[in-house]
């Protein structure tokens, strides 16, 4: 399989790659993610791209998670620093969790499972995302919501 996203449940943008933060064209934060699956189980983490996200807290920047994640490309299954984001085919890679960028979980008030996230047609990296301003209230996810028109 290769790139493809969900739409975030908090401001309704595209959950990134980080390949998209590496050229410029998005903000850093919209690749950190929080995940809330239907069983209420979570994981926090840096979204791959590939529907993985990589579960290791430490990484302090950019290249650190960019190094990471080339190492981890072909982890064997079941590596405990990567977490296959479960997917509906049916509903074009729609994630059954609730999946959000990590700051939009943080400024709905960390919110647990509401419903799963929908797919994004972009595959979150052929897109630009400049100048969108990480959220720090609900108003500004309604701020993110409507500047999208989703």
């Amino acid at each position: 399989m290769g790139f493809h996203s969900n739409i975030c449940n908090g401001c309704s943008h595209s959950i990134l790659s980080p390949y998209v933060t590496e050229d410029g064209r998005g903000p850093v934060w919209m690749y950190r993610v929080h995940l809330v699956e239907p069983d209420g189980r979570e994981v926090a983490g840096v979204y791959d791209g590939y529907g993985r996200i990589v579960t290791l807290e430490y990484l302090r920047d950019f290249k650190e998670v960019m190094s990471a994640l080339k190492s981890l490309f072909n982890a064997e299954p079941g590596n405990p620093a990567m977490y296959g984001v479960e997917c509906d085919p049916k509903k074009g890679y729609a994630s059954v969790g609730d999946l959000r960028h990590y700051a939009c979980w943080q400024a709905a008030g960390e919110p647990g499972f509401e419903h799963g996230s929908r797919h994004s047609e972009d595959q979150g990296f052929f897109g630009s995302w400049k100048g969108l301003k990480k959220p720090a209230s609900r108003d500004d996810l309604a701020k993110l919501v409507q500047r999208n028109g989703r």
